[in-house]
């Protein structure tokens, strides 16, 4: 087994380094072989140009795929973002793993806030349609608003803080665990 995280800032770790990641603690927790694919800055579209030589070469068991959130401050439009995710899941069930979506955290900029949390609708019903299983970190890290993220969380309003990283790597560890188990054939 062996699991690749896709994505941009948010599965690198930044600011810190990837072993502070959501992403390196949960799979250290689990036992498994991992790769880190997180670029800070990256797009869906960046994602997939960079797919065949960051994932499909590794061939990994599964695929962790979150981004999104650079593509809406660079003003792309939540239909062409959830178009590129789908395009990235096609492309890892063409490599025979195993596709996990994960829902993006919130932000605390209104504008791009609404944006992705049209972006995170259209996440879901993707999820639902092609029957991906998702990890959801929004839900754990939005305030009572439901439009920002909770203080304790972040440092700049956008990326996650060390209590941040350590909170989505318990989620993912819980997520993944159950998803694991789901599919491991009983001894």
């Amino acid at each position: 087994m062996k699991i690749v995280a896709l994505g941009d800032s948010i599965t690198y770790g930044y600011p810190y380094l990837p072993e502070q990641s959501w992403f390196n603690m949960a799979a250290k927790k689990l036992n498994v072989a991992y790769i880190n694919c997180g670029v800070n800055g990256d797009t869906t579209t960046g994602m997939l140009r960079r797919f065949e030589k960051a994932v499909a070469a590794e061939n990994p068991s599964h695929v962790i795929v979150m981004g999104g959130t650079n593509d809406v401050y660079g003003a792309e439009r939540p239909e062409t973002i959830v178009a590129n995710i789908e395009k990235l899941i096609r492309l890892v069930q063409q490599c025979d793993a195993a596709p996990i979506l994960g829902i993006p955290i919130p932000c605390n900029d209104r504008h791009e806030e609404a944006i992705l949390s049209l972006y995170r609708d259209g996440l879901k019903q993707l999820a639902a349609r092609m029957t991906i299983p998702s990890i959801d970190f929004h839900a754990a890290l939005v305030d009572s608003s439901g439009m920002r993220i909770k203080e304790e969380y972040h440092i700049d309003g956008l990326h996650p803080n060390e209590a941040g990283y350590q909170l989505m790597g318990v989620i993912a560890t819980e997520a993944l665990s159950q998803l694991l188990r789901e599919k491991t054939p009983e001894a």
